[in-house]
């Protein structure tokens, strides 16, 4: 605004005299004088940026150089000779690439037999699992089984020939006896023929003959009364060892007393073939004579006679009737002599025991293979178990193989071997066999002062610039190591860390120089300020806040988290309030022409939104 002086009327093109002019000027001047002492005082024109919400990374800075993450001393799981090294110092390995090797042929011996133990372990399972172990004994519970029903069967067969036998052999002598009778009746009709045919001296040979049988029936009888005798007597011993063994089978045996029958049946059969050997004897005498008769009928004198015929037919029926006297007294004697068999298998029961002995063995075989059934989830789980060791033995021989090659663990670069070809090589190396330094894994390794290092922990993220490939290229990492003691450097104390690099860059080497910022504490969506804004106030941190156009100064804000550009307003802000930068210009202008934040110019802001 521009404030004018009043001023008298004058002619148009009038001169003023110079005292008019000078009190003009004076006048002139005090008014401006006064104009100025009224005017209102310099605005200031304040630069301000507003309360905004932000993220808000606080960092830690480390800058070094990237190396190998470590250093790996191998050694052999057991010592040996040495047989094969692979690499030299200073090769490059891959992961799984083959090292070194000891000599493995003990090894292998060992793995054989242990793949053969294995191999029978095995078979015994898959013999137990299918129940084979079973099949022995059941063919024995089988075997037990069927002696007993064959004892028990030949028992009741023995019991039914004793009859048998005997019967047998009684209608044998009495058939044997009729033959007898019936050889005398014929011989009688002999004789009367003969004493008819007396005119050949063969006729009388003949008729000589078989008076002379006459007198061996007479003899026979003898015998013959001693066999009836010796088989009546057969006949009630066998009565009375009946009795015995009806005794036994009702569970009353007397084994004395069967043995006692049983002697005497012998001895009565003993006595009974003695008898009939005699018998017999006679009738083969008195068949001798027979045949006689019939060759002196058929001579040379006499064969033609055919008055004869009729004589020599009634000799031949007597040989016939001997003979199958004859026979049957062997088979008589053959029946009773057979006695002997089932007498001895009843025997057997009764006094030797065996029906209980088979019983018994029955019994035992049948306990036994239930003892099996009963243990046979046992018997599979020890099957198995002993399967399962000798897996486990094999698993061991092949481990123990597989200990002899050493195998790179993970990329790197052979540093040192220590041993040669043919030398033994121990397990407890201290520095190991082979050393390897990986380079699967790369680490910035610097240090950082003892400011930062309390807020630095294991496992904090942190971003990685290289310097060798670019700064725009960022990656990330890992705090992997953090030293707990300091270093002096040129008489400052320092800790050493390493930032492990999580994605390896084909470009990276090692010795390469980088930076890691490791982020040490983060809010997200908070009230920031810019660094620049904050004070100090009556010595207390503060802000102050453009308001009414004029500065107001304010202590009772609290602040939080901090970084390099700006610093976080947990309480005494409010979103969107003007605080006010350093550095504010002064200049002379009107009261329209003060800029107010947010008008205007362009905003100030926080960097970085």
């Amino acid at each position: 605004m521009k404030i004018a002086a009043a001023r008298p009327a004058v002619a148009a093109g009038s001169k003023l005299p110079l005292l008019a002019v000078g009190v003009v000027l004076l006048a002139g001047v005090s008014v401006f004088g006064v104009s100025r002492l009224l005017a209102s005082p310099p605005k200031v024109d304040y630069r301000t940026s507003p309360v905004q919400r932000a993220n808000v990374t606080q960092t830690v800075s480390v800058s070094g150089s990237v190396n190998a993450a470590s250093q790996v001393h191998l050694s052999f799981k057991s010592g040996g000779k040495l047989a094969a090294v692979m690499v030299q110092t200073g090769q490059t390995v891959a992961a799984g690439d083959l090292l070194a090797k000891l000599d493995d042929s003990d090894q292998k011996v060992a793995l054989q037999q242990a793949q053969a133990n294995l191999n029978a372990a095995q078979a015994k399972y898959s013999s137990t699992l299918a129940g084979s172990d079973l099949v022995p004994l059941r063919n024995s519970v089988d075997q037990a089984q069927q002696a007993l029903n064959r004892l028990q069967t030949n028992y009741v067969a023995a019991k039914t020939n004793l009859d048998i036998f005997f019967s047998g052999a009684g209608a044998d002598r009495n058939a044997a006896n009729a033959a007898v009778l019936s050889a005398q009746s014929t011989l009688n009709t002999l004789q009367n023929d003969l004493n008819s045919d007396r005119a050949y001296s063969d006729v009388r040979t003949a008729m000589n003959t078989a008076n002379s049988m006459q007198a061996t029936f007479q003899q026979a009888q003898v015998p013959s009364a001693t066999l009836d005798q010796a088989i009546t007597d057969l006949s009630s011993s066998l009565q009375s060892l009946k009795t015995l063994i009806a005794a036994a089978d009702a569970g009353r045996p007397d084994v004395q007393g069967f043995g006692a029958a049983q002697t005497s049946v012998n001895a009565t059969i003993a006595r009974l073939q003695s008898a009939m050997d005699s018998y017999s004897a006679q009738v083969a005498s008195a068949l001798t004579g027979a045949n006689s008769i019939i060759a002196s009928l058929n001579t040379a004198s006499t064969r033609p006679d055919a008055t004869l015929d009729q004589t020599r037919a009634d000799a031949g029926a007597l040989a016939q009737q001997l003979t199958a006297a004859q026979q049957q007294l062997v088979a008589s004697k053959s029946r009773f002599g057979a006695l002997s068999t089932p007498l001895q298998s009843v025997s057997d029961v009764i006094v030797g025991a065996s029906l209980v002995n088979a019983q018994n063995s029955l019994i035992n075989v049948r306990q036994s293979l239930q003892a099996k059934l009963d243990s046979r989830d046992s018997d599979i789980q020890s099957a198995l178990s002993s399967l399962q060791s000798a897996q486990s033995s094999v698993d061991n021989a092949n481990n123990a193989i597989g200990n002899l090659s050493l195998t790179a663990p993970v990329g790197g670069v052979v540093t040192s071997v220590a041993n040669s070809v043919g030398e033994f090589v121990s397990s407890s190396a201290a520095n190991g066999f082979i050393v390897l330094s990986a380079t699967n894994t790369l680490a910035l390794h610097g240090t950082v002062g003892e400011a930062d290092v309390a807020s630095l922990k294991l496992s904090q993220v942190a971003t990685i610039t290289i310097d060798a490939i670019g700064t725009d290229k960022r990656l990330t990492g890992k705090v992997t190591s953090l030293d707990p003691v300091a270093t002096v450097q040129q008489g400052v104390p320092v800790y050493g860390i390493d930032v492990t690099l999580d994605v390896l860059d084909p470009a990276i080497r090692p010795g390469m120089t980088g930076t890691a910022n490791v982020i040490v504490a983060s809010k997200r969506d908070v009230l920031v300020v810019p660094n620049l804004a904050i004070r100090n106030l009556g010595g207390r941190r503060g802000v102050q806040v453009l308001a009414n156009g004029e500065a107001v100064d304010r202590t009772d804000v609290v602040f939080g988290l901090s970084n390099d550009t700006v610093t976080e307003v947990t309480s005494g802000l409010s979103e969107d309030d003007a605080v006010i930068l350093p550095t504010a210009q002064a200049r002379q202008t009107n009261p329209s022409q003060i800029r107010v934040p947010g008008g205007g110019g362009p905003p100030q802001g926080v960097p970085g939104r």
